[in-house]
């Protein structure tokens, strides 16, 4: 009986860790880089709800295992200084060296270049 608890505890804790998703990216930004990484072209956004777009789409995404290699470098900078690197190619992305893919969109992420 006491195993069974156990067991019923230990599975419910691992169902917890594993739903509950944080946010990818911190909404905080202040401005985001973006970089073509196939001609070195850099852009600028500035603007609160251009960021706040591309930062919804990023955490909309979900885990899966992907091997790819990038179009684009955001780079997210925070009041704090700190900096987060996210790499990107059409709706695949990596981050801290875990992919993510976002199936929302087919035209993601929302850049031109």
């Amino acid at each position: 009986m006491i195993l069974r608890k156990k067991i019923i505890l230990i599975s419910y804790t691992l169902l917890c860790i594993a739903g509950c998703q944080k946010n990818i990216v911190e909404r905080n930004a202040m401005e985001i880089s973006v970089e073509n990484l196939k001609n070195n072209q850099i852009h600028k956004i500035v603007k609160e709800n251009e960021i706040a777009t591309i930062i919804d789409k990023i955490n909309s995404s979900k885990k899966e295992f992907l091997i790819f290699k990038p179009d684009v470098k955001l780079v997210f900078t925070y009041s704090n200084g700190n900096k987060k690197i996210v790499l990107v190619k059409k709706n695949m992305l990596k981050i801290d060296g875990i992919s993510y893919i976002n199936k929302s969109d087919k035209d993601y992420p929302p850049f031109n270049f």
